[in-house]
């Protein structure tokens, strides 16, 4: 069906795009054609005749300086005077004859003049027989380029000109203006009605059809389902707008069909009218009905129909990053050692240039409304040693790595990954560096408005929410409707599972699932090295793909134990400072002291170990479990679990009894992974501190 409706897109696209090619090529001839006879974008004999004229009245005037011009009578005083520039004032006249357009008048040549002190005249400004055109628009003044005679009229920016009469171009333009629109109107008329009947062939008729098939098929299972529940209740589940009248068009039709055939289906499921045995029992008429008309199919398949269209063009939208593309897919990332610009720059790469961005965020997210975003979020997280913004970046680079680990492309929808992402960001925006036990002891706001349940959580995921009210920095702007209520689910639910209270239902979750499905993990997931096999994906992955995000977001939350041992303790002794000022703050209010809070009692190197033993370990491994390919984590958690413990020895100087008692927990986590080391995929062979 994917492939049929792709072929059939890549079908009316190709129709489409040729026949408007051949409309751009129409267009791209056929419009130049009607500049045929326009007045030239240049036209130097305007130019040309302005020096003309100007020559010729500097040679008038030295006639008559040089005593060379025709002497004639003036009243009582002699006059010389020159006809040189009269003539030059016909000869232009007379080049424009044939001309639509042509010189209406002189000025700046004043025929009058005085020259060393006597009377002279220079004819030929008033010889022009010219006529002021009724527009504005149709008169073309062409001034000389430089003064030969120096004079009043041409002086400064005042300089002597020709005006000419465009009348008859202005008008034969506006003429070719009106047929050029004319054709253009007739172009897009007959190209309209070309790619309407096309398009009516290609779609239009065989949905008609759809439509048909529709109906009747619902007709079919409306019928199946009465046999097996009374008709009323059927009607009440049933209920849905009734024609009133309205004329609806095809899409409108097609999406009340769909609509009333989706409650059909819901009813259909409630009586278990089929499951998996009986629809491959059934034969091929009937397995038509289930499966490509109600669209009977695995979970796997409706999680991914979210995707639309191919991913846009390839531009990067970080160009330089602070630290190579091979650390950022490492579990040696150092989000500590870059500036707040640079963690930002990071975090826009996996948004958007990643493997896992390429796929999800270009698709639905605006880089520009991204980087608002981001920048909003930092702003709002406080400058805490480890519930910081730092924390919530590196969060995001650890969703990404754990994202590719287990072939997230395979199983989760890029609406899901994209949120995910989000959530990863603001998962800690405004914490307080108190836990929420403190919150709850000192009844802090928080508690009181969320009833104490996962005070920090809730408020996190309305921060998270309340930003995007902002319609410039809402990172969810481009989602439908349906889309974003599933991005806000998986935000809230993802969020909200951070709270370590919900750590060991999370586990126990991860193991009900593997337990319910452990032969087909036995069976299915022993050798494999390019992804899930289909019945795994169907069976265990995509039944439970809320779950899978919850569990993706907290592992990456709680995940220092599963980087570099360098990293891991970077980020230990920031939570550690972090509890220990809250002890401090414990203790100066008077209330209960937390037991991983008191500076003067806790070792450092100790809380590490057991919160590895008692929190992290069971996730990892119930992890492992499902997603195999994550081995290299466990691996990794074990290697840091011995580190801390011999440098747990070193500081504390225990007794002997004490440091067999925790070597016994290392050797137990250290079996437990390596039970797993037989299902575990052959490609995931790397040392987790090294480039995936």
């Amino acid at each position: 069906t994917i492939r049929t409706a792709k072929f059939l897109g890549e079908r009316v696209a190709r129709v489409l795009s040729t026949k408007v090619a051949m409309l751009t090529v129409v267009l791209v001839l056929g419009v130049p054609i009607f500049s045929l006879g326009r007045y030239p974008e240049e036209d130097f004999s305007l130019r040309m005749a302005s020096r003309t004229i100007e020559a010729d009245y500097a040679r008038a005037y030295e006639q008559v300086a040089n005593n060379s011009a025709h002497a004639g009578r003036r009243g009582d005083s002699t006059v010389l005077q020159t006809y040189i520039f009269e003539a030059a004032v016909q000869a232009v006249f007379s080049f424009y004859e044939d001309l639509d357009y042509f010189p209406y008048r002189l000025e700046g040549y004043r025929e009058s003049v005085v020259v060393d002190g006597r009377h002279a005249r220079i004819p030929g400004e008033a010889s022009v027989p010219g006529r002021e055109p009724n527009r504005k628009q149709s008169v073309i003044r062409q001034e000389v380029y430089r003064c030969l005679v120096v004079r009043p009229e041409c002086e400064g920016d005042d300089k002597a000109a020709i005006f000419f009469d465009f009348t008859s171009v202005r008008q034969y333009s506006a003429a070719l203006d009106m047929i050029v629109i004319c054709f253009l109107v007739v172009c897009m008329g007959l190209e309209s009605w070309d790619l309407g009947r096309s398009v009516n062939h290609m779609v239009v008729t065989p949905l008609e059809k759809m439509l048909r098939t529709s109906h009747a098929m619902a007709a079919v299972l409306n019928q199946a389902i009465r046999r097996n529940k009374p008709d009323e209740e059927v009607d009440r589940e049933l209920d849905d707008e009734e024609d009133n009248g309205e004329e609806l068009d095809e899409t409108a039709l097609l999406e009340r069909v769909f609509k009333k055939m989706a409650r059909l289906t819901s009813v259909f499921v409630e009586l278990n009218v089929v499951d998996d045995a009986k629809l491959n029992s059934m034969d091929a008429e009937s397995q038509g009905v289930l499966v490509e008309v109600m669209r009977y199919k695995g979970r796997r398949e409706a999680r991914l129909s979210s995707r639309k269209g191919t991913m846009p063009p390839y531009v990067s939208v970080v160009h330089v990053l602070p630290v190579e593309k091979e650390e950022i897919e490492s579990w040696g990332m150092n989000f500590l050692k870059l500036q707040p610009s640079e963690r930002l720059e990071v975090v826009s790469y996996i948004m958007f240039d990643s493997s896992v961005g390429k796929a999800s965020g270009r698709t639905w997210v605006e880089v520009d409304i991204f980087n608002a975003f981001a920048a909003e979020v930092s702003q709002g997280y406080s400058d805490n040693p480890y519930h910081s913004f730092t924390h919530g970046c590196d969060v995001v680079g650890s969703c990404f790595r754990i994202l590719q680990q287990v072939h997230w492309e395979e199983w989760l929808s890029d609406v899901d990954t994209v949120a995910l992402l989000v959530s990863a960001l603001c998962h800690d925006i405004g914490h307080p560096g108190k836990t929420n036990p403190f919150l709850v002891e000192t009844s802090d706001d928080l508690a009181l408005r969320y009833n104490d349940k996962s005070p920090l959580e809730n408020m996190h995921c309305a921060r998270l929410f309340e930003i995007c009210t902002n319609n410039n920095l809402n990172v969810f702007r481009k989602f439908d409707r349906a889309s974003y209520r599933e991005a806000r689910s998986v935000c809230i639910a993802g969020i909200l599972y951070t709270d370590n209270a919900q750590h060991f239902d999370l586990v126990k979750e991860v193991r009900k699932v593997f337990e319910t499905s452990v032969d087909v993990c036995d069976v299915d997931l022993k050798n494999f090295e390019d992804g899930f096999p289909t019945k795994y994906i169907q069976e265990v992955i995509s039944k439970n793909t809320m779950l899978w995000i919850k569990v993706i977001l907290h592992l990456a939350d709680v995940s220092n134990p599963l980087k570099t041992f360098d990293m891991n303790k970077l980020w230990a002794m920031r939570v550690v400072d972090e509890f220990f000022a809250q002890g401090d703050e414990e203790k100066r209010l008077g209330i209960p002291i937390g037991m991983l809070n008191d500076r003067d009692k806790v070792n450092r190197s100790g809380a590490e170990h057991g919160f590895i033993n008692f929190l992290l370990a069971p996730l990892v491994i119930s992890v492992v479990r499902v997603f195999p390919m994550c081995h290299p984590l466990g691996t990794q958690m074990v290697n840091n679990m011995a580190q801390w413990h011999q440098t747990w020895i070193r500081e504390s100087k225990p007794a002997e009894e004490d440091i067999q008692k925790r070597q016994a927990d290392v050797d137990k986590v250290r079996e437990q992974v390596s039970e797993l080391v037989t299902r575990k995929p052959r490609s995931s062979n790397r040392d987790v501190g090294q480039p995936p």
